[in-house]
């Protein structure tokens, strides 16, 4: 293996041929063409990000933004078939993300009340005779 992986060295020193990172590096109107992509993107981004804030929801009239929104959370009378309000697309997303969120955390709770129990008697074995016993043989009960 080691005699075919010198062999196109050889052979390209040979015939005069190297291989070089100038071979392997893009071009330069290659590169320029890359960051104008780039520039017109964030220019696109930074437009939509300026449009979207400018729509800022109104307050309702007599409340703070934070009375505005505890009004906006409530019941969804409609459905996606029927079709929603703007209010009530914030209220179940909103919903929907307290939700996914108690169940990450519901989850690590529940993995962790399994998790310790298993690594304290991961050392405990039941034998042929129904003893329990540590790793190192010793009996931890007589009878399982």
């Amino acid at each position: 293996m080691n005699r075919v992986s010198k062999l196109p060295r050889r052979y390209f020193s040979n015939k005069d041929m190297t291989i070089a990172i100038d071979d392997a590096r893009p071009s330069q109107t290659l590169t320029e063409r890359k960051k104008d992509l780039l520039l017109k993107g964030y220019e696109k981004v930074n437009h939509e990000i300026i449009s979207y804030n400018g729509k800022k929801m109104q307050i309702q009239p007599g409340c703070t933004l934070e009375e505005t929104l505890e009004k906006v959370e409530r019941f969804v009378q409609n459905s996606y078939y029927t079709g929603l309000s703007p209010t009530e697309v914030l209220s179940h997303t909103m919903s929907v993300r307290e939700g996914l969120v108690d169940t990450a955390v519901k989850t690590t709770e529940t993995g962790y009340m399994q998790r310790s129990p298993m690594n304290a008697l991961g050392d405990l074995s039941i034998l042929h005779d129904y003893s329990v016993r540590r790793c190192d043989t010793q009996i931890v009960q007589y009878i399982y």
